[in-house]
């Protein structure tokens, strides 16, 4: 005969479930010890230039630069400085005020102190990740009775490729708009099982002051309710009360109010927009050239945009929003999911995944109390793919994948409402977030070994940040001409974007647009003895002052020719010619003018060994390094140079020429590596 008594046995971990199930606020402290990891991995400040490249710059530089002085302009820089005194600006007025204003009061206290502005900035970001976080955790804790459900479901849809990948990027249209998202979401929670109508208002303003993604939100949830409200308002009327009843339910509907004041409040955030880059224009431009009503009209697909129309046919959209939806779903330590300009090619399996996932959510979503909610997260970053279809159909937007984060919280919350409802099994939420912890750990501590290439040499990056805070300072108020030499991007920590936070309140113009003439200071990634150099200590940086066009482009010029050997290739447009010393091919033409470098030039190259290029480029055969003439090259003196650097592997041949855009190639040469090449190589 058995003991009744005895303890049954149990596994560790529904031990470890039962344990932590004893204790209510245990979900919310392992959220915050998760939280806590993710700034921890964050905390090293020899890398805090890593995701400085493109939005970190822009929105830094925009954040620099709001002031009264310029009617809260949002510019990223002044791009010249004519001799009577006006300013022309490179406006990027996309983006509600409210987040580069709160950016702006963080990064205010550290002055001139430039790394500590960018750490931040960055911490700013992280704060936004882990509000968004909390905010997911107590809306489907709400929804599924169960704190346990709701932790596994955050753990598990914020360790995903996209959330962790831009977590530390400083932008108001990643962490900050996720954070108004999940801040409107949980207002319509609370409204839904409380009919708290007001704090829902005010969540969705102090949203919308983050970014316009919360407007992705507001279809579905005002549709489903709206619809609900009507059915409830003609069900057991009689026939001819019918249409009096849905009148008066329109009428009372506290969601036409939302979505009316939503409306309201962001067309009031747009006119500041429109009205600070009236002034700036000094009252000239016209309302539909203005940036904000361009860009407005672009990413809604309502204007032409040259850049993305390519992509916009519906097969192609499609399958890239259900792409995003899928690697959304992953956790980034399961499948190293690499988003659309890494690993993550869109393929039929990736799609067929976003589909179904999609279909599981949707239908899982009908056997639940409130539907509506599940429903509404489901949806809305579908939605914000048909507003803004002009802008999400760029692949080099792939950021908008964080706003599928909605289909994991779902899909998870209800496959462990389903399973403990089917088997009874109440420690099941307990041990599945017991799992999901250190899952969404590896993750987060993966993640901080992808970056740029150029997150290399960290002491010698902080010691050039110090000469760079210093160049702040002397180039105030002045004419900087940046020598963008994308050979040396390294050097020069690649974007432009970057120089515009770094050279913020300067007027900084760049190669391309305009010789350096009436500029005080030149900045460039070499020495050059001839220009008098103002940072003599910088083993990266070397800002030259009282700049001379002439002097200037010749050393440019000398810079990029030198060390050129090999044959002039007779077949070409331009002579082609090796630098072998830095391994770059190098373009020359004399007689040149502009009209002969206005068309991009196309450079593919065949490698000796097809394992040498990426997976997705393979089947391809090649790999691509397509550019244009303004930020290789430099015309001077009647005569164009360009240097483009080569990879590193050994290569078979090289196929370059331009070509414009529905003509195809105006000229194009093959040049093979024979045993002379490969010896020069």
């Amino acid at each position: 005969m058995t003991d009744s008594s005895a303890p049954t046995p149990s596994s560790p971990l529904r031990t470890v479930a039962a344990v932590l199930g004893r204790h209510r606020l245990s979900p919310a402290l392992l959220l915050t010890a998760a939280m806590a990891f993710v700034f921890a991995l964050h905390f090293d400040r020899a890398h805090f230039y890593a995701p400085i490249e493109w939005d970190t710059g822009k929105n830094l530089a925009i954040a620099e630069n709001l002031s009264p002085e310029h009617n809260f302009l949002m510019f990223t820089r002044v791009t010249f400085i004519a001799p009577n005194g006006e300013s022309s600006y490179a406006v990027y007025s996309r983006f509600p005020i409210g987040g580069f204003a709160l950016l702006k009061l963080v990064i205010l206290p550290f002055g001139d102190n430039l790394a500590a502005k960018v750490f931040a900035a960055r911490m700013l970001m992280l704060a936004f990740l882990a509000a968004a976080a909390f905010l997911a955790y107590r809306a489907i804790a709400r929804i599924a009775s169960d704190r346990w459900i709701a932790l596994t479901a955050v753990l598990a849809a914020f360790s995903s490729y996209a959330v962790l990948r831009h977590s530390g990027v400083v932008s108001n249209e990643m962490m900050m708009d996720l954070f108004g998202v999940m801040l409107t979401f949980h207002g319509m929670v609370v409204f839904v099982q409380e009919g708290r109508f007001r704090q829902l208002l005010i969540k969705t303003c102090i949203a919308l002051l983050m970014g316009w993604h919360v407007y992705a939100l507001l279809p579905p949830f005002i549709a489903l309710g709206l619809g609900s409200e009507l059915l409830n308002a003609v069900r057991g009327e009689r026939k001819g009360e019918r249409v009096r009843a849905l009148l008066s339910t329109l009428r009372r509907s506290r969601h036409l109010r939302l979505g009316g004041a939503a409306l309201l409040f962001g067309a009031m955030l747009l006119g500041f927009n429109f009205a600070s880059e009236y002034a700036a224009s000094g009252g000239a431009a016209p309302l539909t050239e203005l940036p904000s009503v361009r860009s407005a009209l672009e990413k809604t697909g309502l204007a032409r945009n040259p850049e993305t129309e390519r992509s916009v046919s519906v097969a192609r959209f499609a399958g890239r929003q259900f792409h995003r939806a899928a690697g959304a779903s992953y956790p980034y330590a399961l499948t190293q999911w690499e988003g659309e300009r890494g690993q993550g090619v869109i393929t039929s399996f990736s799609i067929a995944l976003g589909i179904a996932a999609l279909g599981v959510c949707l239908f899982g979503a009908l056997f639940v109390r409130l539907r509506i909610l599940l429903t509404t997260l489901t949806l809305f970053g579908f939605c914000w793919a048909l507003l803004a279809r002009g802008n999400v159909v760029d692949p080099r937007h792939g950021h908008e994948a964080i706003f599928y984060v909605g289909i994991p919280l779902t899909l998870v919350t209800l496959l462990l409402l389903g399973a403990t409802r089917l088997w009874s099994a109440r420690l099941l939420p307990g041990a599945a977030a017991v799992v999901a912890l250190p899952i969404f750990a590896l993750s987060a501590l993966q993640m901080t070994r992808i970056g740029p290439p150029y997150d290399q040499n960290a002491n010698i990056r902080m010691r050039a940040f110090a000469d760079i805070s210093a160049i702040r300072e002397i180039t105030k108020s002045k004419n900087v001409f940046v020598n963008q030499d994308w050979t040396s991007e390294r050097a020069l920590y690649g974007s432009s974007r970057a120089w515009r936070y770094l050279l913020a309140g300067s007027a900084i113009r760049h190669q391309g647009e305009g010789a350096p003439s009436g500029s005080e200071f030149v900045l460039m990634p070499h020495r050059d003895e001839r220009l008098p150099l103002l940072t003599p200590d910088n083993e990266i940086v070397f800002l030259y002052g009282q700049a001379d066009t002439r002097v200037f482009e010749r050393s440019l010029f000398d810079s990029i020719v030198a060390g050129v050997s090999g044959e002039p290739d007779a077949r070409a447009a331009f002579n082609l010619r090796f630098d072998a010393g830095r391994r770059a091919l190098v373009y020359l033409r004399e007689p040149c003018s502009a009209q002969d470098v206005e068309f991009p030039f196309f450079l593919h190259v065949t490698p000796e060994n097809n394992r040498d290029l990426p997976e997705e480029r393979r089947t391809l055969g090649f790999e691509r390094r397509d550019f244009d003439f303004v930020a290789r090259g430099v015309l001077f003196d009647g005569k164009c140079a360009a240097k483009v650097p080569l990879p590193d592997y050994p290569m078979r041949s090289i196929r370059t020429g331009q070509w414009v855009r529905g003509q195809g190639e105006i000229w194009d040469a093959t040049v093979p590596f024979g045993a002379e090449q490969a010896r020069r190589q």
